[in-house]
């Protein structure tokens, strides 16, 4: 039997679309908050040269683009949703996010919305004391750019690192 994973998605991930478009199907899920976790918005300015070189090289994003982030924030909290992956799932989404290169990937204990702790979560974090746009509430749109534009770029994305996987 393959192992579950627990992925909070918040952004674009927590829509159900939008994780479809990356894992290459609708997980099951639930809502849940991340405390101590602020949501941010990262222009392009913010996002480090080496991503920005790879969004640039393999996707239709340009300088416009911007990207929801969480980072440590004592007394915040983020809104999303957690899905139920497979590790393979999670390996999809590593390679949206370009863990290693821009988000790292982290374990967190979330709440559901009727106070249930759940732990060993996995989601992605940036630390970066640049980011300055903070979202205020938990009532944010999943999209931050063309939505149309990201789902046909997490199909790709998903796509190239199936392909590539087949190919080592």
């Amino acid at each position: 039997m393959t192992k579950k994973v627990l992925y909070f998605g918040y952004g674009a991930n927590k829509n159900p679309e939008m994780i479809a478009a990356i894992i290459g199907r609708k997980p099951c899920g639930f809502p849940a908050k991340l405390f101590n976790y602020g949501l941010f918005i990262q222009s392009w300015k913010d996002i480090p040269v080496k991503a920005r070189k790879i969004l640039r090289e393999t996707s239709s994003f340009e300088e416009g683009f911007k990207s929801y982030c969480i980072s440590p924030s004592k007394g915040k909290s983020t809104q999303g949703m957690v899905w139920t992956i497979t590790r393979l799932e999670r390996q999809l989404i590593g390679a949206w996010e370009l863990h290693g290169v821009w988000y790292k990937p982290i374990v967190v204990d979330v709440t559901t919305l009727n106070g249930k702790i759940i732990k060993n979560v996995e989601t992605e974090v940036i630390r970066s004391k640049e980011i300055k746009q903070f979202m205020l509430g938990n009532r944010y749109k999943a999209f931050p750019n063309d939505q149309r534009i990201m789902l046909m770029e997490a199909r790709k994305t998903r796509e190239e690192f199936l392909l590539n996987l087949e190919g080592s």
